[in-house]
């Protein structure tokens, strides 16, 4: 697995490199009302980066009400469609039980998809509940060795459970 190390703000990463929606350029100009309902309607056209963003405005509550049962609808339809971002954040909302029943099985499998789709941040925990045996079995080594490229990368989240666990940051 190579691991992209991630843009520098949060709504950068979700943006990503395509061209700028006009759900981006309300939510620019701080008219989260406008943002939901133009990343509404992409998300509905298929369109996976506005369903990661539509998450965001959900989770948040901008714009709106903050609705979790719709974030995690807007994250599954994200992730399905290849938004490493949208699996990440779901999974550590459905990791903690933040607005969403805990589910540390579904956690570890979204965990998974994110890293395997180069979410260096979904990588750190995804090697987290393999190493603690979250989800799931313990993989001691697979789960050290997916946090310490994630640590190579710059995440420091990796870095700290890699000393946390008392694990090597190098092999």
């Amino acid at each position: 697995m190579a691991l992209a190390i991630a843009a520098p703000t949060a709504f950068a990463q979700v943006i990503g490199p395509e061209a700028a929606s006009e759900g981006d350029a309300a939510f620019e100009r701080g008219d989260y009302g406008e943002a939901r309902d133009h990343f509404r309607s992409d998300c509905d056209a298929g369109e996976a980066a506005a369903c990661a963003r539509l998450g965001d405005l959900y989770r948040q509550g901008l714009g709106g009400l903050q609705d979790y049962q719709a974030a995690d609808r807007a994250y599954s339809r994200a992730c399905d469609g290849g938004e490493a971002y949208a699996c990440h954040r779901l999974a550590y909302l459905v990791f903690q039980g933040q607005g969403l029943e805990q589910d540390y099985p579904r956690a570890r499998r979204l965990y998974e998809k994110g890293c395997d789709l180069d979410d260096v941040s979904a990588c750190a925990g995804f090697g987290n509940m393999l190493v603690a045996g979250f989800g799931g079995p313990k993989q001691r080594n697979r789960g050290a060795e997916i946090l310490r490229k994630a640590c190579l990368a710059e995440n420091d989240y990796a870095c700290d459970q890699l000393r946390r666990y008392g694990l090597r940051r190098n092999r």
